[in-house]
């Protein structure tokens, strides 16, 4: 009816770790009497050498009970705590309570001791410190106490801790002192500063890092372990510790903890680049789980592959990444990579469904697309503006669009061939200097020499394949490039729009991809006529890079200063860029000065058509004091009568070196009095021309007479005349007529004009 007892297994015990009480009762054998032995008594047994007869309990009460020392007459006071400290030193199990009560009182628990009991370790502790068996409890017990106020403390139990190879739980526990405390995270983040880069040492320090538990406690360790010496490539034992726990793909990896300036150090100590971002997008993105969630292809996941290991064979030059990411694609690798989080952007367009991957290397920027459309690659050479444009304000794929990119490249058949090519021949970026085989291609094309490329040509098969797929990607890719808004000039209406195939502008593009030059020019130059400000902006460029004619070059800055004054986006960045100058012929004289250089090489005719267009468009606010003196000298050097009278009309008949006039004072005079009437480089002229002709005592007279003209000429003419005036002032001799006269109005000259 009822079920059996179940009778109890024999009971038995735990094996636990015995308490410093417990295990000193079982030892002495000593148990406390009732009642407790008082402080006068147990005095009185220490006295006569009978301390065995001591209970623990008794030694721990009568030390913890001021009240019993306060009743000992004063003079016995001393004598009882010496003899108190002596007996703590001859017993071992009452030495290590006492410390361990020590230990409670230095870390701020004051209520563990007697006050008089505590003054005794004071009067004691030089005594203890002679001790060898002491020695570094004392010294423990003595950094507890520093720490309180100061570093100090916590620098000398690290520095013990490294002595002894302990890590500072290990090292208290072996000093039999409190394992709560308030001091030992401080000593832990000591620890960095005491290792070396020897194996023991490193070996103590990965222990030290190990008992951690916190994960910012063991950042801030390796933070500050990244501060010191060994810090280093060569310390292989702690690499060990850097390649466990801090590189980005380490189980339960510290990464994203650390401080920017903390990556970067582990970045250079595991020879990381940004290209580590690259492929850790490409190994999220080709999962099995990627193709469910993303909808990607077998054969867009190799694409995928096959990129990354193109680029691997420049990992070594990565120096930033940024991925901008399809809505779904950012949601998929958020929960699939955090590490990549930090350099990837959801984009701003919600129908964007390509990936696009930003990478540059120390010249440029690489763009990739990875999926959809065409696919292609969009290359940029590196200044602080794409730069910034791409990293910093890129939010969509439309915005890469409408960058002008300095070329473009496909991803049909051979495409690693002719990219490679592309990247060594017209940007100088080879491959890292350790590729001699070439990643991402079949071994038998691979063999790779950074003067030749890839030194395998590929058979006539592929590239037979490669020229018709290449017309086929060209026709479509230029046909959509070309209706881009970078195409167009924004303060233009009615600006070309470009939307067939049969347009000249597109014909040339495409014609220029394949290498046709000459179709190319032609249509070029078709659409050109046709007012494409694209094709104007190429003939503008060519003319400008390759012409030796001085008028011709003028004429290309001209146009390209036009289509950038229309919003010709490629215009305007390109005068930037080249820090063009051109303006109107009657504001720079830059042009004229370079046709004034080569213009004895011209014919006759070429010179006079250049003599006609300076006085049509250059005279007077053109012409400058140093055109003045080139004009000169052709005046003097042609032997030309037609051209010298053209010159003449140019440089003025005043200004001539064979004409008589203001070789005397009164024309001078006469002159000045025109002076207002005069352009400002003429004034210049006529100055110049009166400071080199007539004697001194016209010279001054002369100058004096500048005087008036003072509150009408510009400032750059006013500080000519002060500066002419200066000399003159300073040219007056002692043996002259009318000196003082003369020095009074030149002087009344000077400060008007200073």
């Amino acid at each position: 009816m009822f079920a059996e007892p179940v009778i109890p297994k024999k009971n038995s015990l735990i094996k636990v770790k015995a308490s410093d009480t417990a295990l000193q009762i079982q030892v002495t054998g000593v148990l406390p009497s009732n009642p407790p032995k008082t402080l006068e008594k147990i005095l009185e047994l220490l006295k006569r050498g009978e301390g065995d007869r001591i209970a623990v309990m008794e030694w721990l009460w009568s030390i913890e009970d001021n009240s019993q020392w306060e009743m000992l007459p004063f003079e016995d006071n001393f004598d009882a705590i010496i003899l108190y400290w002596q007996a703590i030193l001859h017993y071992g199990h009452i030495a290590k309570m006492a410390f361990f009560k020590l230990a409670l009182v230095f870390d701020g628990n004051p209520n563990e001791l007697g006050a008089d009991f505590l003054k005794g370790y004071d009067t004691a502790s030089p005594f203890l410190q002679s001790s060898n068996t002491y020695k570094d409890k004392v010294e423990w017990l003595e950094a507890i106490k520093a720490c309180q106020t100061n570093s100090d403390g916590i620098l000398t139990m690290a520095k013990q801790c490294a002595a002894h190879l302990q890590t500072p739980q290990a090292r208290i526990t072996h000093l039999t002192l409190p394992s709560v405390n308030t001091y030992l995270e401080r000593v832990y983040k000591a620890v960095p500063d005491f290792a070396t880069d020897s194996n023991s040492s490193i070996n103590w320090f990965y222990d030290c890092f190990k008992t951690l538990k916190v994960t910012q406690d063991k950042v801030d360790f390796i933070e500050l372990a990244l501060q010191q010496s060994y810090s280093k490539a060569s310390c292989l034992p702690f690499m060990a510790i850097i390649k466990s726990h801090c590189h980005p793909d380490a189980t339960n990896s510290l990464w994203l903890y650390f401080s920017t300036e903390a990556q970067a150090k582990i970045t250079k100590l595991l020879q990381l680049t940004d290209f580590y971002y690259l492929k850790s997008l490409s190994k999220a993105l080709t999962t099995e789980q990627a193709a469910t969630e993303l909808g990607l292809s077998e054969t867009e996941q190799n694409n995928i592959r096959s990129r990354t290991a193109f680029w691997s064979n420049y990992r070594a030059q990565f120096v930033r990444f940024k991925a901008i990411l399809p809505i779904n694609t950012y949601d998929f690798l958020r929960s699939e990579s955090k590490v990549l989080m930090k350099h990837a952007i959801k984009t701003a367009r919600a129908d964007d469904k390509t990936e696009a991957l930003i990478f540059s290397t120390e010249t440029l920027i690489v763009v990739e697309f990875l999926r959809k459309g065409n696919s292609e690659v969009r290359l940029f050479k590196k200044n602080n503006w794409i730069e910034q444009q791409l990293f910093d304000k890129a939010k969509s794929l439309d915005y890469i669009y409408e960058l002008f990119q300095d070329e473009a490249h496909d991803h049909i058949t051979l495409w690693q061939y002719y990219l490679e090519k592309m990247l060594r021949q017209r940007f100088g970026l080879a491959a890292d200097n350790n590729v001699t085989s070439f990643t991402g291609i079949p071994k038998a094309f691979s063999n790779y020499s950074h003067k030749d490329g890839l030194t395998v040509k590929p058979n006539e098969e592929l590239l037979i394949k490669r020229k018709v797929e290449l017309e086929s990607w060209a026709e479509k890719f230029w046909k959509w490039e070309l209706n881009l808004n970078k195409y167009k000039c924004s303060k233009v209406s009615g600006a070309v729009r470009v939307s067939n195939l049969k347009h000249d502008m597109h014909k040339a593009m495409v014609a220029k991809h394949l290498g046709n030059d000459n179709e190319y020019q032609h249509h070029l130059k078709k659409a050109a006529d046709a007012k494409h400000p694209e094709a104007l902006f190429q003939l503008a460029c060519e003319e400008r890079k390759s012409c030796n004619d001085v008028f011709r070059e003028v004429q290309a800055e001209k146009l390209i200063f036009d289509l950038a004054g229309q919003g010709f986006v490629k215009a305007q960045k390109y005068k930037k860029e080249n820090k063009l100058e051109f303006q109107p012929h009657n504001e720079s004289p830059r042009h004229w000065m370079v046709a004034l250089d080569n213009f004895l090489e011209k014919s006759m005719v070429r010179q006079s058509d250049f003599i006609i267009d300076l006085i049509t468009n250059g005279k007077g606010v053109y012409i400058t004091s140093a055109m003045q003196k080139k004009l000169v000298e052709l005046y003097n050097t042609t032997q030309q009568e037609n051209t010298k009278k053209l010159l003449s009309t140019v440089i003025g008949d005043e200004y001539l070196p064979d004409n008589g006039a203001y070789k005397n004072e009164v024309k001078w005079l006469e002159a000045l009095e025109n002076f207002q009437q005069l352009l400002p480089n003429h004034q210049r002229a006529l100055l110049s021309k009166l400071y080199n002709d007539g004697n001194s005592i016209q010279r001054r007279k002369i100058r004096v007479k500048l005087t008036t003209l003072q509150p009408k000429v510009n400032e750059t003419v006013s500080g000519y005349i002060a500066s002419m005036l200066r000399e003159t002032r300073e040219a007056i001799t002692s043996d002259e007529k009318n000196q003082q006269e003369l020095d009074d109005q030149l002087q009344a000259a000077l400060d008007a004009f200073n």
